[in-house]
């Protein structure tokens, strides 16, 4: 149970913050710890190397002439190609054939430029000191034993330090033996000269590790075939390396733990804001639609979040209290046509005269079936399930073939039908079955509710680049209580129960307004007539994607 409950925890949105997070800054440091040791220790072991050729430089002039270095002088370490041709023409003219083993340049008391060069001729050593006012010359007379002995005399000198600081000196023949050596004993130091064996280039560096700390050596191969070796010991530098390392690991554990600790409390901020949409959820599908989500400090996306959700269980609410209200309507508005079904029929049964029967069953179910068909018919157009059979048409059209239709009835009532066309005759993108019921539905509720000797007109005009269509008659006219219950299914006022109908016209004519995109306006006056004002938008016949809802009959 634990283990399930700690693999769960894994799975939630902190947990994974806080390690994607903590991974994040993980690699992060390890790419940049790497970078900053790398270069410390790049920087380290050239330090080293800059030494040990510093030494190795020292004891080679030190080898070939037996006289300390030149102060201030720079050794150059390449092949006599490299020496500037005036001093290379010098050296010839007096030593025609020799080879130059070392070259440095300085500065002389006088401050002028110096370039000394040792040369090796016929097994002779010679060093020439060129300015560019003279050359000196001068012949290098002592023998390899005295060259060793002065070496080891130096190297005993030069000796120092220990562990960290310590720096040993060896001259080593093309053998490997040890020809002279600091003050260690020659059997500690005897590791650095067997690479000598196997090696033939004139300079080379190696590292080697001796107990607890490595060590670096430089190699430089003397013009006799000895090679002079200087090492030098890391400690220090694998000790800063290693106090560097550990207060790398001590920020990176450090920051690790801010990053989670951060990530935990970033994470709940935002985890709050999906909580108060769980949370209102959860009361929602217990049935509780009053339950809102209040906006938070989180950040913008968890309110629009909640603004969305918000609108969804807004919209949820109306739909299912449309629903409850529709269920409730048509039960009741079903029961009154079923109960006088059933009243004919067992009427027709009682008296054993069945012959009006049928015809009375059959006005009842066109009656049922009317009231069923438009009501599915407003619904689609609520849902947005509509018909996509568009055509331009001319509203004004739509309007004379309504007016054609009515005419008779409305002469029998004793009603002037009285139609204004728009003269532009300004074409719109609609379903023309939509636009006949629509007119069919406003013109048949004016006549029905306007009494003998009344008036009703319609008009088409354009006001704004939208076209409006108005529907007016001189009737009863409408309750203000009732103004806003007209385009609700079922709803019939007061007036309008002693006259036929199923109280659907108006909502019908309503959904196909909303579908259009357009607006319905009433105005009316008990006593004084009302006025129905229908605006379309401006629609063009290639970017028209308007559905209108039914594909029936054009009169309800």
């Amino acid at each position: 149970m634990f283990w399930n409950r700690k693999t769960a925890w894994f799975g939630t949105v902190r947990a994974k913050m806080c390690g994607i997070n903590a991974a994040l800054i993980l690699v992060a440091f390890l790419l940049s710890f790497t970078g900053i040791y790398f270069f410390q220790r790049d920087y380290f072991f050239g330090e080293m190397e800059e030494k040990l050729t510093i030494f190795s430089n020292e004891f080679e002039y030190e080898y070939l002439t037996g006289d300390e270095e030149i102060p201030g002088a720079e050794v150059i370490q390449a092949q006599s190609a490299d020496i500037p041709d005036f001093a290379v023409a010098a050296i010839g003219r007096h030593r025609p054939g020799a080879n130059v083993v070392f070259a440095c340049q300085s500065l002389t008391e006088s401050g002028e430029q110096a370039l000394t060069v040792v040369t090796e001729a016929s097994g002779q050593l010679y060093e020439f000191m060129i300015t560019p006012s003279r050359i000196k010359e001068r012949v290098l007379t002592a023998s390899l034993s005295d060259r060793i002995a002065g070496m080891n005399e130096e190297f005993n000198e030069e000796s120092y330090g220990e562990d960290a600081q310590r720096v040993v000196f060896l001259l080593v023949s093309a053998d490997g033996r040890i020809l002279a050596h600091s003050r260690q004993q020659p059997e500690e130091l005897g590791y650095l000269a067997e690479a000598v064996r196997v090696q033939t280039r004139k300079t080379w560096l190696m590292r080697y590790r001796r107990g607890n700390h490595a060590v670096m050596a430089l190699y430089k191969r003397l013009y006799d075939g000895n090679v002079l070796v200087i090492a030098g010991s890391l400690a220090e530098a694998e000790r800063n390396l290693a106090y560097l390392a550990s207060i790398l690991g001590i920020v990176m554990a450090f920051m690790l733990l801010v990053s989670l600790v951060g990530s935990w409390l970033l994470a709940a901020m935002f985890v709050d804001g999906l909580n108060r949409v769980k949370k209102a959820a959860a009361h929602i599908a217990a049935g509780d639609f009053g339950q809102r989500v209040n906006m938070g400090g989180e950040g913008r996306e968890i309110n629009e979040l909640a603004v969305v959700f918000n609108d969804m269980v807004d919209k949820t609410e109306k739909l299912l209290r449309d629903i409850k209200t529709v269920s409730d309507d048509i039960a009741h508005d079903l029961r009154t046509p079923l109960t006088a079904l059933r009243g004919r029929a067992e009427l027709a049964l009682t008296s054993g005269d069945c012959s009006a029967l049928p015809i009375q069953v059959l006005d009842g179910c066109d009656h049922l079936l009317s009231i069923i068909n438009t009501t599915l018919i407003i619904s689609q157009a609520e849902a947005g399930i509509l018909p996509a059979s568009l055509e331009e048409l001319d509203l004004g059209d739509v309007a004379q073939q309504t007016v054609d239709i009515f005419q008779p009835t409305a002469e029998a009532q004793g009603i002037t039908l009285h139609f204004t066309p728009d003269h532009q005759g300004r074409l719109m993108r609609a379903n023309r079955t939509a636009m006949q019921r629509l007119l069919g539905n406003l013109v048949d509720n004016a006549i029905k509710f306007t009494p003998s000797g009344g008036r009703v007109d319609i008009r088409i005009t354009e006001e704004g680049g939208r076209l409006s269509l108005v529907v007016s008659d001189t009737g009863c006219g409408i309750k203000s209580q009732d103004r806003d219950m007209i385009f609700k299914r079922f709803y019939r006022g007061d007036s309008s129960r002693s006259t036929s109908g199923n109280g659907l016209g108006l909502s019908l004519v309503k959904a196909i307004v909303v579908a259009s995109e357009g607006t319905i306006e009433v105005e009316s006056t008990p006593g004084g007539g009302s006025t129905f004002r229908v605006v379309f938008p401006v629609v063009t016949p290639s970017a028209s994607q308007n559905r209108f809802p039914y594909e029936g009959p054009s009169s309800c």
